[in-house]
Parts: structure tokens; sequence; C-alpha cells
């Protein structure tokens, strides 16, 4: 999922343009295990990238059809791995426990290593918190998908 991710945003970044990727899978009891990586098709640019309603609508229902959900938002920035105010205000998801993830510098910095970008989690009463190091830590299992033997 971190590879697909990364070679997605450094397509957009080389252009300097930001970029979506939405990471999608299921949950089962207190744990969401990541198995899509989602990448809408819309318009971006330097400053901004901006997915409508009727594309969220689009990629709901085909995840509906997988049995999948949407469990975070990925999305490159010219600069700091930090939420801005947009970010704060027009996020896909709303839900307790949603997760945010911003990368710095269109993506040069690779998102292989999670604290090197911005993690943000949701949470109904205190909005938008970044994760300190250990809570990204605490947060994320990265699981090898090749095994070599």
């Amino acid at each position: 999922m971190l590879q697909e991710t990364q070679r997605y945003v450094e397509e957009h970044g080389n252009r300097d343009h930001e970029c979506y990727v939405f990471w999608a899978g299921a949950i089962a009891g207190d744990e969401a295990y990541v198995s899509t990586c989602v990448y809408p098709r819309v318009e971006s640019r330097h400053g901004g990238v901006k997915v409508p309603l009727e594309k969220m609508t689009e990629i709901n229902q085909e995840l509906r059809a997988r049995d999948q959900i949407l469990l975070a938002q990925v999305h490159s920035h010219p600069g700091r791995a930090r939420h801005s105010p947009v970010d704060e205000e027009k996020a896909v998801s709303f839900h307790e426990g949603f997760v945010s993830i911003v990368i710095p510098d269109f993506g040069a910095t690779p998102v292989y290593d999670l604290r090197d970008c911005g993690v943000y989690t949701y949470t109904r009463d205190s909005g938008w918190q970044l994760l300190d190091d250990d809570g990204v830590v605490d947060r994320f299992v990265i699981e090898d998908t090749v095994v070599e033997v």
C-alpha cells in the first residue's frame, strides 16, 4: 500500500501537483485493515486538489460493491506535512477514528515511514488531532506483502 501510494504521489509531485489517495479496507473488532488504494481521477494543481461530491459518491459505491469502507485520506502538500484550514473543514470523512495523512514536499519525502508525514485522527470531542511519533507507531502496523523463503 505504501509503495503504491508513493508511486502515485510522486507521479503528481513531479508536476508540482497535490493529489489524493484514499485507503480503503475493512474493520474487524477494534482494528482496521487497509487493503485497497483508491486513486480519484480529479483535477489537481500546485495549490490544491478537490474531490467533488459526485466522485466521492462514485468511490463509495465502488467500495460498497467490494464490501469495503474508506479508512484514510492521504494527500500531498508542497511544503510541510501539516493540515491546512481547508483540510480541517473539507475532509472526506468526519467519522470517529478516521485518519488523514499529509505527505510533505509533493512526495519527495517517501511515505514508507509514516512518522515523516503528518498523521491526524478525527475525534468527535477534539476534532483533528496530530499524532506524535509514538502515536503513529502505536496506531499502524505495516506488514510486508512479499515474502522470500
